[in-house]
């Protein structure tokens, strides 16, 4: 029998085989592994990013809370709308900071959509305009000095305003929560092996067989 029959009888085929896909195994184990690092280092980049616009609109929330309360302490006190323009030079200041907030968060939902969360944001948005316009109103004419001091909204209407704002506040931080409370479940990924599978061997012709 030829000398090389009984090498790929024995096994030699087999390990030639090994041999050559050893390397490419190799590379893929590696190439596997740093695109799973690349995706667990995106990931955590994402979260702390998520987290971050989440603490960042909670606490917008605070700020435009603080406002409408210095515009209702405005329209209920009649002699502090003689301070009108010292008592709303800070909530202005603050405006800004606000409305940067809410638009960083709304630009990021619309790459990552998150349905709730955005709704909740347009429906907080339109109950405060709304309670702030309202409150807003009678102090809104220098040329009627007289509805300036003294003019007030109806308090039914003041009171429905702010009824219906703080259950947007409420619908809005509930929403956040479960948000941020998502980024704990951890990314899916599929399992890999710690070898891939080797391919399968081709049966050897009965000539090349051992006796």
């Amino acid at each position: 029998m030829p000398s090389w029959a009984v090498i790929l009888g024995s096994g030699g085929l087999a390990g030639l085989l090994v041999a050559l896909i050893a390397p490419v195994i190799t590379d893929q184990l590696q190439q596997r592994r740093e695109r799973e690092r690349e995706s667990r280092e995106a990931r955590a980049a994402w979260v702390a990013r998520q987290r971050e616009l989440c603490t960042g609109l909670l606490q917008a929330v605070v700020d435009f809370r603080r406002m409408l309360h210095t515009f209702r302490t405005l329209h209920d006190d009649l002699e502090s709308r003689l301070a009108a323009k010292e008592m709303l030079e800070f909530p202005r200041q603050q405006m800004q900071s606000v409305h940067e907030t809410v638009r960083r968060v709304r630009s990021e939902l619309d790459l990552e959509p998150n349905a709730k969360l955005q709704s909740a944001i347009v429906r907080w948005g339109d109950a405060g305009m709304a309670y702030q316009q309202a409150l807003a109103r009678p102090m809104s004419s220098r040329w009627r000095l007289i509805r300036l001091y003294f003019g007030k909204t109806s308090p039914d209407e003041i009171k429905r305003l702010a009824d219906d704002y703080d259950a947007r506040i409420q619908e809005l931080q509930d929403a956040v929560r479960e948000h941020m409370a998502s980024l704990e479940a951890p990314a899916k990924t599929v399992p890999a092996r710690r070898l891939p599978r080797l391919p399968r061997l081709p049966r050897l012709p009965r000539l090349l067989r051992l006796p």
